[in-house]
């Protein structure tokens, strides 16, 4: 058990050695970087999807029900990144618009499955073509490779941002 936390020590003070080395700055910021990726993504795909009368958060549910098939809706929440609540009403909205049915579970009545209908599986097909185009603009002078590695950081990043999530809320972290 010593060798353990020597380690942890070494490893805490070896960062904190490397962090004082480098003064941060916004221009180098990886939340900063990749809010202002994500927001010029989005800012264009949403003029995509506004002809088809849809937002993002819509699409990722229709995404993730063509990849899925039929599903919980308490399996939505997460591959969606939508809260529960904003998830229930996106999906009263899809249904009204003939994208999505939901149906009780004949199983158990307190779930739902939900499901893309013909017209939802249509303008995801639709849709598809222009994300793909997306896609591969932003990997305009990326090697296969790097994109590979990308997408794995990316996910590893995710991941460490839900693990934090899990822990005290940012206001209440010493700096």
């Amino acid at each position: 058990m010593g060798r353990i936390i020597s380690k942890i020590n070494k490893r805490a003070a070896a960062n904190a050695a490397s962090e004082k080395t480098e003064k941060w700055s916004l221009s180098k910021s990886l939340p900063y970087l990749l809010n202002r990726v994500g927001f010029r993504i989005i800012d264009e795909f949403e003029d995509a999807l506004s002809a088809e009368g849809i937002t993002v958060s819509m699409w990722r549910v229709l995404a993730v029900l063509n990849e899925r098939g039929p599903c919980k809706i308490s399996d939505l929440a997460g591959p969606t990144s939508l809260d529960s609540s904003t998830l229930s009403r996106l999906l009263k909205q899809l249904e009204r618009m003939h994208f999505v049915k939901r149906k009780r579970s004949a199983d158990d009545e307190r779930v739902v499955d939900v499901s893309l209908t013909d017209r939802g599986a249509e303008l995801f097909r639709r849709i598809e073509p222009s994300v793909v185009a997306l896609e591969r603009d932003l990997e305009a002078g990326f090697t296969e490779e790097d994109v590979h590695v990308l997408r794995r950081l990316l996910t590893r990043m995710y991941g460490n941002v839900i693990d934090r999530s899990d822990r005290a809320p940012l206001s209440s972290r010493s700096a």
